[in-house]
C-alpha cells in the first residue's frame, strides 16, 4: 500500500493557493516500479492540468477547492457511517470516482457504484487496467435515473434495500429531472432504520439562469446536459 499526499487549495483573488495537506491513502498492492511509472506518467500531464485549471477557474472561480472540499466531507462521512456499523455502499451516478479504490476501510463493504452504462463499462475497463480484475467487494451498476426503476436495478446486482447503507449521490441531482429526484427520494425512504444519505444539490435559480452567482459559464453548461 502506498500513500500520497492530497493537497487542498483556496481561491484567491483568482488565483489557486495552497491550503491544507492530508494524507491519503491509495488501496491496492503498488509496487514500487509500478508507483514510479505512475507517477511519470500523470507528471507529462501536468502542463495541461494547469491550462484546465486556469480556464476553469477564470469561468468559474472557486470550483476546483469546492469540488475537492465536497470530496473530502464525503469522504470522512462515509467513514463516520461505517464506524457506525454501516454494511453497504450505494454510490448513485459514481462516474469515475475512486472512494471505493481509496479508503482502506471500504476494502471489505460491499460497494455499488451505478452510473450510465457507458460511464460503467469505461470505468470496467479502466479498472481492469489498473488492477487486472474488478475488486469483489465492488459492483457496477448500469442504470439511468431518469427511465430504470432504481429498486429493481440495484436488486438485480444483489443489492437489498434492508441493508444497512449509506447512499452518496454527489454531483448528481442538477443533472437529473424533478421527477427522476423524486423518485430516487421516495425509493431512500424506504431504506433501512440507521441508513444515512450524503448528497449535493444545486439551487433551483442557479439551473433556470436567474441567479449565476459569477459562474455563468457552468450555469451554461448544466443548462445545456439538462436539454440534451
Amino acid at each position: 500500500m502506498g500513500t500520497r499526499r492530497l493537497r487542498y487549495e483556496n481561491h484567491v483573488d483568482g488565483r489557486l493557493t495552497p491550503a491544507t495537506t492530508v494524507d491519503n491513502s491509495i488501496v491496492g498492492t503498488e509496487t514500487t516500479s509500478d508507483a514510479r511509472r505512475d507517477r511519470g506518467t500523470l507528471s507529462r500531464f501536468l502542463p495541461a492540468r494547469a491550462l484546465l485549471i486556469g480556464l476553469t477557474e477564470r469561468d468559474s472561480p472557486g470550483i476546483w477547492g469546492g469540488m475537492l472540499r465536497r470530496k473530502r466531507y464525503v469522504d470522512d462521512k462515509v467513514v463516520d457511517a461505517l464506524n457506525a456499523g454501516i454494511t453497504a455502499v450505494v454510490n448513485r451516478g459514481a462516474g469515475w470516482d475512486t472512494q471505493a479504490y481509496r479508503l482502506p476501510s471500504r476494502r471489505t463493504i460491499r460497494v455499488f457504484e451505478g452510473d450510465l452504462p457507458e460511464t460503467i463499462e469505461a470505468k470496467r475497463r479502466k479498472l481492469q487496467q489498473v488492477f487486472g480484475h474488478i475488486p469483489e467487494n465492488v459492483t457496477l451498476v448500469p442504470l439511468d435515473f431518469d427511465h430504470q426503476d432504481l429498486a429493481e436495478v440495484l436488486r438485480s446486482y444483489g443489492y437489498h434495500l434492508g441493508e444497512k447503507t449509506i447512499f452518496i449521490w454527489e454531483g448528481v441531482t442538477q443533472y437529473l429531472t424533478e421527477s427522476g429526484v423524486r423518485r430516487t427520494f421516495t425509493y431512500l425512504g424506504k431504506a433501512a432504520v440507521g441508513s444515512r444519505l450524503v448528497f449535493t444539490y444545486v439551487q433551483k435559480d442557479f439551473l433556470d439562469g436567474t441567479s449565476q452567482f459569477g459562474v455563468s459559464t457552468h450555469s451554461q453548461v448544466v443548462r445545456l446536459k439538462e436539454q440534451l
